[in-house]
């Protein structure tokens, strides 16, 4: 028996398997078996610990390219581009949102959705690790805009849960989320793709919201279910509340996000 570990006498693939992981990953990865990525919790943790740190650069109509470089540098990790998002990351538009100030993990995610990639992590020796960008399609991981919270939405983004009195008179989705950020210090990021998908963008929706009295949040879930959208309040790798907008219901096929 190992702490945390039990193997039998039966077990001897899984026992070599997992000394060959301590071997070349370290005591992080022997807690447990692997879970997402491949890595095991205290992995996870270790690497949260790099993704954690947050987007200081404006990203705005910059280039992917400079996204990318901005995450390994305040990361610290390196970030390996695979060939065939090579080329997609050359061709891609500018990022579509400001990501300053997002955590490195859901700045990169969200970077890079609308260009039809995601990055995946990877351990390479005792507490290291390095990033690849991949196309999206066929990944069978991708790191995700956000995570559950840990905590109650209340104590999460407590603006986000004050009752105002709201009214909105048919105006774009882009403009409204700007106000709704201002008012409760929530990170607003929308899934341009999804839009894509059903023929919109945040400049093409139009919300549209009688005067009523509420939290914010209800008041935005109202408003986007009037418009065929959902949101969902998460957390960055550093715990800062994200509203994730996606259609209400996910259109079948995908679609690379040209411009706005």
């Amino acid at each position: 028996a190992f702490p945390g570990q039990r193997f039998s006498t039966r077990d001897a693939k899984e026992t070599k398997a997992w000394i060959d992981r301590i071997r070349t990953r370290g005591p992080k990865a022997a807690a447990g078996k692997p879970e997402s990525f491949g890595l095991t919790s205290g992995e996870l943790a270790e690497l949260f610990e790099h993704l954690e740190h947050k987007v200081s650069g404006s990203t705005a109509e910059q280039p992917l390219s400079e996204l990318v470089a901005e995450v390994r540098r305040v990361s610290g990790l390196p970030v390996e581009i695979d060939p065939a998002a090579e080329r997609r990351l050359r061709a891609a538009d500018p990022c579509l949102d400001e990501l300053r100030g997002l955590s490195a993990g859901a700045a990169l995610a969200a970077g890079l959705r609308p260009a039809g990639l995601t990055f995946v992590p990877k351990a390479i020796g005792p507490g290291k690790y390095k990033l690849r960008v991949v196309p999206a399609q066929g990944a069978k991981e991708r790191w995700p805009v956000g995570w559950p919270l840990i905590k109650s939405p209340g104590e999460t983004a407590r603006g986000f849960m004050k009752f105002a009195t709201v009214e909105v008179v048919k105006q774009p989705l882009s403009r409204v989320l700007v106000a709704f950020e201002r008012a409760t210090g929530v990170r607003f990021l929308v899934d341009h793709n999804g839009l894509a998908v059903t023929g919109k963008d945040i400049d093409s929706v139009i919300i549209d919201l009688p005067e009523k009295r509420s939290t914010y949040k209800t008041l935005i879930d109202r408003a986007l279910r009037n418009v065929q959208l959902r949101g969902e309040l998460r957390i960055d790798e550093a715990g800062q509340p994200i509203y994730w907008i996606f259609p209400a219901r996910r259109p079948a096929g995908a679609a690379r996000v040209r411009s706005r």
